[in-house]
């Protein structure tokens, strides 16, 4: 089944900062995103594997528009999805 996509805001700082950890070795912190994305133009998405009611996170992007452009900003997966056709 592919991942649900779905938005996300400053509240979810503290699970991007966790998903960022998972596959960066400079992770930003919570308040790094909520910042980010407290910005006009920024945005993020998160992608969810959905099991009996759960949605488990596994990826997530975040990108910014500014002057018709928009710019990824950083994007992750976690490493146990990378290369799976579910993630």
């Amino acid at each position: 089944m592919p991942p649900l996509i779905s938005s996300a805001g400053p509240s979810h700082g503290p699970l991007l900062a966790r998903l960022h950890g998972k596959c960066f070795a400079n992770p930003w912190s919570d308040n790094d995103f909520a910042q980010l994305l407290a910005v006009s133009g920024a945005f993020a998405k998160l992608a969810c594997l959905v099991d009996k009611q759960e949605e488990n996170p596994v990826g997530f992007a975040v990108a910014r528009t500014a002057g018709g452009e928009c710019e990824i900003i950083t994007i992750g997966v976690m490493p146990s999805h990378r290369g799976s056709a579910d993630a």
